[in-house]
């Protein structure tokens, strides 16, 4: 079954002023990822990996080039159509959870879905099923400073697929983890990616996870090519 396109980025340049000097970070970058694919792209250190994540997430702006979320360029929208249009759409996970220390790890899920107009009801049924998932159900009125560090993780990647989005950019999102638990969230975000079509993009200096994923690109003078 031919899989449809869930994000495609043509001919994208973003450079930034340092002094006098403009440093090109991408260059004519290219990419195209359809739903349940799997792509891992990695790059040395300052190669402008999470420049291109925040790009595609809408939460900053290229010089040049277009890029389209499930048909949508992401330019018609204004600053408040894109903000909506991410929360519905687009799931973020850093390396680092930013969960919201003062709620409970069902509230930190359910407040994406609370924001997109779900009534606090519908939002805290949604996080409970989503605990579910995340073997997490024991752990759902716990604040953060009462989580593991995998669990505070698989709590952000909750709260980032409250909203069922069609696509999920990773930076780094076993960057912070022990062995044992970045195995536990590599496969978490695998198996979620696989039983629910998302496309999922992660930036990782991790080997091992990047062999898993279906595709692996680098970003090598601001442009993506396939490893040799």
């Amino acid at each position: 079954m031919l899989k449809s396109e869930v994000l495609k980025a043509i001919s994208i340049y973003k450079s930034y002023s340092q002094g006098d000097a403009i440093v090109e970070v991408l260059n004519g970058l290219d990419l195209s990822v359809s739903e349940g694919e799997t792509v891992g792209i990695l790059g040395v250190s300052g190669s402008g990996k999470s420049t291109l994540l925040h790009l595609l997430a809408g939460l900053d702006r290229k010089d040049r080039g277009r890029i389209e979320i499930m048909g949508e360029d992401l330019d018609c929208f204004s600053d408040k159509e894109l903000d909506r249009f991410r929360g519905r759409n687009i799931g973020f996970v850093y390396q680092f959870h930013h969960l919201l220390s003062e709620f409970t790890a069902k509230e930190n899920i359910a407040i994406p879905a609370m924001i997109s107009s779900r009534s606090k009801k519908e939002s805290f049924l949604l996080a409970e099923q989503m605990l579910g998932k995340l073997d997490l159900k024991s752990r759902g009125n716990h604040l953060p400073s009462e989580l593991s560090g995998g669990e505070r993780q698989r709590v952000a990647i909750g709260r980032a697929l409250i909203n069922n989005p069609r696509l999920i950019l990773a930076d780094e999102p076993t960057g912070n983890l022990d062995n044992e638990n970045s195995i536990m969230v590599q496969n978490l975000l695998l198996n979620l990616a696989e039983s629910l079509g998302i496309a999922f993009v992660v930036v990782t200096h991790n080997e091992n996870f990047a062999n898993r994923l279906s595709k692996v690109l680098e970003l090598k003078n601001g442009r993506l090519v396939g490893r040799a």
